[in-house]
């Protein structure tokens, strides 16, 4: 099945000064073609892109923020069940370390 994802959405942003943050499925960074997207809270950004998934399994996506100085911080997963074709569908961001701040929400549809 083809998984498109649409959009992303910071509910809250984990630095003060807004996120740097790109996707990663599979071990391969998919999104932006830059080396980040900067977001703040209760901003909403375009993604656009397919994957193919297999049907019927969960496809993670995983959340990094951009650090210029230090390591990349990953801060999250968005765990999607491919069964079925539609949406849009939207997922919450499970936290991968209780201390970050952030929430973010992925919007996202299915096709054959």
């Amino acid at each position: 099945m083809k998984l498109h994802i649409t959009e992303i959405r910071c509910n809250v942003n984990d630095e003060f000064d807004g996120d740097e943050i790109y996707l990663k499925y599979n071990g391969q960074k998919i999104w932006p073609s830059g080396l980040f997207k900067g977001i703040k809270t209760d901003e909403t950004v375009s993604v656009n892109i397919s994957l193919d998934v297999p049907e019927g399994q969960f496809a993670t996506i995983e959340l990094w923020e951009y650090d210029l100085l230090s390591k990349n911080d990953y801060m999250g997963t968005f765990d999607m069940m491919i069964n079925e074709e539609g949406g849009p569908f939207q997922t919450s961001m499970k936290l991968k370390k209780q201390d970050f701040l952030a929430s973010y929400l992925i919007t996202w549809e299915t096709s054959r």
